[in-house]
């Protein structure tokens, strides 16, 4: 298996859930991206699940922040003070979408803890009462992840899937500040929505929350790599953006 790293750093909202598409399509057999990315301007990014309407798009405008759909599933997320994910990889003989799910968080777990000791509980837990499926739109073929990782009882990443033949697209947010729940102030929503994502905001937390300090975005990337190469027992062929870009622009 061929892995390979991919660090953005940051780009447009629309830029950034493209870019996945493009490397989605274009992923050759035994190989497996790891992408890593943050986003500027601010973004607001909205799944299937949730219509463009309900989006306050002229003050969100007006505060320069992005507003993009994502190929996979889930309601709409404020993207900040966070560094975000893809793994893209093709499932075979070898490799099934549910199992891997698990090893890709189990690969972040280790990073996080290098990255930072105090981290050490975080755990993976069952986020579905069926562990044995994902909870899979039959449409579109999203997902919810079974597992994901929490700290302290609550959820510190954010992550879904979408099937594309036999194409697995995994994305993903490390929380790292807490600007993500300013999300409520830009919805077109009805008391009851909008209380189900406050419940949602307060199940979960952000790295600067628990470990009282600002985060050094490079020094997380670094350790995110290191997770993935220690749990995979792999050694990442470095990725030059500017290379694919000329395919992806083209």
């Amino acid at each position: 298996m061929n892995w390979k790293f991919l660090n953005s750093g940051l780009n447009s909202g629309r830029f950034n859930m493209d870019f996945d598409l493009f490397l989605s399509e274009n992923i050759e057999p035994d190989n497996i991206y790891l992408r890593l990315y943050r986003w500027h301007p601010c973004c607001i990014s909205f799944g299937n699940n949730l219509s463009e309407d309900e989006i306050d798009l002229k003050k969100a405008k007006y505060n320069m922040i992005d507003i993009v759909k994502r190929p996979t599933g889930g309601s709409a997320f404020m993207h900040a003070m966070e560094l975000a994910y893809s793994v893209i990889y093709l499932i075979d003989d070898n490799i099934s979408r549910e199992n891997f799910n698990i090893e890709i968080n189990t690969a972040l777990r280790k990073g996080l803890i290098m990255f930072d000791p105090k981290l050490s509980e975080i755990e993976l837990k069952n986020n579905l009462s069926d562990s044995n499926k994902f909870n899979i739109d039959e449409i579109s073929d999203v997902s919810s992840m079974k597992t994901e990782i929490y700290l302290n009882e609550k959820k510190l990443v954010r992550s879904s899937q979408r099937k594309f033949d036999n194409v697995v697209l995994h994305q993903g947010s490390i929380l790292c500040g807490s600007y993500y729940q300013n999300i409520v102030e830009y919805l077109n929503v009805n008391d009851d929505k909008k209380n189900e994502i406050l419940n949602e905001i307060n199940t979960t937390t952000d790295l600067q929350s628990e470990l009282k300090n600002e985060i050094d975005y490079n020094r997380l990337s670094i350790f995110v790599k290191k997770g993935f190469e220690k749990h995979f027992d792999c050694k990442f062929e470095e990725t030059e953006q500017t290379e694919l870009e000329i395919s992806f622009i083209a």
